[in-house]
């Protein structure tokens, strides 16, 4: 499988390439919408609406939403990101008690995982 590796707070974390549509950068989010504390906006963007979700959110309590790029996944939601790594090819995912990583060059990954039902 193929994964695309990314940072959010210098902590990297990967996807699954199939799940992702696009990387987007500079994109105007509408914010202030209270809806749900890991939704952080919407972005309008070629006729539809997309939900703009923080993974930041997950990792740090002392967060703030302001990304350099935007992975557009399955063509329904973006996650905000800080950095594109690169795509890298993995044969195994470890399992652990914390969650899901890939081991690249001796460093963990955190995996992302993405509902097939999107």
């Amino acid at each position: 499988m193929k994964y695309l590796i990314f940072t959010v707070n210098n902590v990297k974390c990967c996807v699954d390439t199939s799940f992702v549509t696009e990387i987007l950068t500079d994109l105007n989010i509408t914010k202030n919408i209270p809806l749900d504390k890991n939704l952080i906006g919407f972005v309008p963007l070629r006729n539809k609406i997309y939900p703009v979700l923080s993974i930041r959110r997950f990792i740090d309590s002392f967060f703030n939403d302001s990304f350099n790029m935007f992975l557009l996944i399955k063509d329904s939601f973006l996650i905000g990101i800080d950095s594109v790594e690169g795509i890298k090819e993995v044969d195994s995912i470890l399992d652990t008690a914390i969650g899901e990583f890939i081991s690249i060059d001796n460093e963990l990954i955190y995996v992302i995982h993405i509902p097939e039902s999107l």
